[in-house]
């Protein structure tokens, strides 16, 4: 989440793959409680039809009714960043 004095780099992106595969790990505390399917519950909705685009480090905040959690990208295949696209396998 950006906030007032938040320093943020914009740059265009030319040769930008579409991932083959993407770790994503729950960041600290944020999943504390929940004791579903964190894929199913969060990250399917979150990726399903949008072609996202992400980077490594990369955090990312999913919001599912009432609850809300806290993502961190941990690996990308191919590269330091790609698209999300239908065809990429998510590791959680």
């Amino acid at each position: 989440m950006v906030e007032i004095g938040d320093s943020v780099m914009i740059s265009s992106m030319i040769d930008i793959q579409c991932g083959k595969k993407v770790s994503i790990n729950p960041v600290g505390n944020s999943l504390n409680g929940f004791s579903g399917d964190v894929f199913v519950t969060f990250l399917k909705p979150y990726f399903t039809d949008t072609y996202r685009p992400i980077m490594k480090g990369n955090t990312f905040t999913v919001k599912v009714a009432e609850k809300v959690a806290e993502f961190y990208v941990s690996d990308i295949e191919p590269g330091d960043y790609c698209i999300v696209e239908p065809n990429t396998v998510i590791y959680v």
